[in-house]
This record gives structure tokens, C-alpha cells and sequence, in this order.
């Protein structure tokens, strides 16, 4: 049985990737927490005008989008890097069990039993 190890050059590039931008997401995540705690004290009704509530709602539409585009890129590098953990456990299972197979046989070892000849 052997190990499915297929980590293309272009999927490792690829998760690189997605794991640089999840440095920025925690930085983004801080961010909009800031700001979602400053407009949490501040009554929009009584300070904005029609055209800025409106203004308002889109960016609370995006933030929305937002934070459901994190939530997915988050699923998808848990899933690609659990992939990863399962590889490196089965290889790991497989290179103890030939390591095993490989000093059962040494112990075991029979002898060779070919005979030289005689001057040669």
C-alpha cells in the first residue's frame, strides 16, 4: 500500500498562498472587531444623514461577505492541511513498518548457503 504524497509543486505554491493571506485575515479580523466596537457606542440614526445610512448598510452588506469569504478560506486550509497530517501520518505508519519488516529479517536471517569453488 503506498502513500498518496501527490503535492505538486503549483498545490504547495498555492497553500503558501492561502496561508499568507490568513496572516493578513487575523490582522483584518482585529480591525473590523475596532471597528465594529466604535459603531456599537455611536447611535447612526441620530448622527447620519439618509444618504450615509444607506452608505452604512452596503458596508455592513460587505462586512457580512466578508466575513463568510473568511470563514470558507479558513475551512479550506483546515481541509488542505489536514490532507497534509494525514500523508505525513500514513508515511510515517509505512516507514515504521518496513522498518520493522527490515530488522524482523535481520534477526531471522538464515545464512547463505552458496558454496565457492575450489581456486576460483
Amino acid at each position: 500500500m503506498k502513500a498518496d504524497f501527490s503535492l505538486s509543486s503549483a498545490r504547495i505554491k498555492a497553500l503558501k498562498t492561502e496561508l499568507a493571506k490568513l496572516t493578513d485575515v487575523d490582522y483584518l479580523k482585529k480591525e473590523l472587531s475596532k471597528i465594529a466596537a466604535e459603531v456599537k457606542g455611536f447611535d447612526v440614526h441620530l448622527s447620519l444623514s439618509p444618504h450615509a445610512k444607506r452608505r452604512l448598510r452596503m458596508l455592513e452588506s460587505k462586512f457580512r461577505e466578508l466575513k463568510i469569504r473568511l470563514a470558507a478560506l479558513q475551512k479550506h486550509v483546515d481541509k488542505e492541511v489536514n490532507k497534509i497530517a494525514s500523508i505525513l501520518r500514513s508515511s510515517i505508519g509505512l516507514a515504521k513498518g518496513a522498518m520493522a519488516k527490515t530488522a524482523a529479517k535481520k534477526k531471522t536471517g538464515k545464512k547463505s548457503t552458496t558454496r565457492r569453488k575450489a581456486g576460483g
